[in-house]
């Protein structure tokens, strides 16, 4: 038993000095010469100015002309249909301005565009109050029946808040668009009929 305890001493004691020796530190190897420093590339020369673009006004949004969902007739003293404006948002909705115009396609081929809303036989007006969902109303002026609507298309343009226009009067209010006819809209947005 004293020959066991003997080998068990010396393998314990074999086994600790080989985890001292191998925790130990050994020197610091020498630091080696500093590699050279690279080339620096030769500059570009630089480009030509581009020219100027066209005064226009970015992210404006506009619709084709979309027929009227009214009837031809309407025998009631009111009447509504929604017009599908994917782009209107809420952020349009609450900063931005909306401008919706109504085309009447005369006996003469003349074509009358109107700014609505507007007070003509009826009033016409509209309502953005969901994104994607422009209301078109029509209300009697005397509560008698509607009859003919008078507009056959409808368009609108939609313009963000904060955007400005690049003419000499700087940036309009939606107030400000509101009151333009669908000539000066089409024209200061360079909209395509």
């Amino acid at each position: 038993m004293k020959a066991m305890t003997s080998i068990v001493r010396g393998i314990i004691m074999l086994f600790l000095s080989v985890i001292i020796f191998s925790c130990s530190d050994g020197e610091d190897g020498a630091i080696g010469p500093a590699g050279q420093n690279g080339i620096d590339g030769i500059n570009g020369q630089d480009g030509q100015d581009g020219t100027d673009g066209q005064p226009g006004t970015a992210n404006v949004i506009y619709s084709d002309w979309i027929p009227t969902g009214f009837e031809n007739f309407i025998n009631n003293s009111n009447a509504d249909f929604t017009i599908n404006a994917p782009d209107m948002t809420d952020a349009i909705i609450e900063s931005g301005a909306i401008l919706v115009y109504g085309k009447n396609i005369g006996n003469l081929n003349d074509e009358d565009t109107y700014a609505i809303p507007v007070v003509l036989t009826n009033t016409h007006f509209f309502t953005a109050e969901a994104a994607g969902q422009l209301e078109l109303r029509i209300r009697s002026l005397d509560g008698d029946i509607i009859g003919d609507p008078f507009f056959e298309e409808y368009r609108y343009i939609l313009i963000p808040g904060g955007i400005p226009v690049n003419q000499s009067v700087g940036t309009k209010s939606a107030k400000d668009y509101a009151t333009m006819s669908y000539r000066e809209a089409i024209s200061l947005f360079n909209i395509p009929e």
